[in-house]
């Protein structure tokens, strides 16, 4: 866990670690999260869709330029949580290669280093510590806990 510090520094020891998947949120969401953690002076991971990830801010979904807002805030850091939001536990390990290493593309192309990653669902796939790390990942939450693979309003 040291490597999960901010920008990749070390982290104080008796750290707490603030992890967000907001998936398919709104803006609006992600914009009241980081007025709280402000608020507190707290920082947070926030694992993102990177297909979800839009251009244009008015449209109310997460925009690029609100995640580089908030990334040079110093209060939040980013890293993967796939393209699309597909559970690993039924794509072929090429497909999960595909997306790992895509997400991280996307991401990386507007936000710098992306070092970890949050399994859509919670899913994992056979071989994924070996794919994690080819895809350049430092480190990965998850892991098939879930009953159901359905959507929830408030989805972990």
């Amino acid at each position: 866990m040291s490597a999960l510090g901010m920008n990749g520094a070390p982290l104080p020891p008796k750290s707490i670690v603030l992890t967000f998947d907001l998936g398919d949120r709104q803006l609006a969401d992600y914009e009241q999260t980081v007025q709280i953690l402000q608020k507190y002076d707290m920082h947070a991971i926030f694992f993102m869709v990177a297909g979800n990830i839009v251009d244009d801010c008015s449209t109310g979904w997460p925009c690029w330029e609100a995640l580089q807002r908030w990334q040079a805030s110093g209060i939040v850091s980013f890293s993967s949580h796939s393209i699309n939001h597909r559970s690993y536990a039924y794509m072929t390990p090429e497909q999960v290669m595909q997306d790992l290493v895509g997400s991280k593309q996307i991401l990386e192309s507007r936000l710098g280093p992306i070092l970890g990653f949050a399994y859509p669902y919670e899913a994992t796939a056979p071989g994924i510590d070996h794919m994690l790390r080819a895809a350049g990942h430092q480190y990965s939450f998850g892991g098939n806990e879930r009953d159901d693979l359905s959507i929830h309003p408030f989805d972990p």
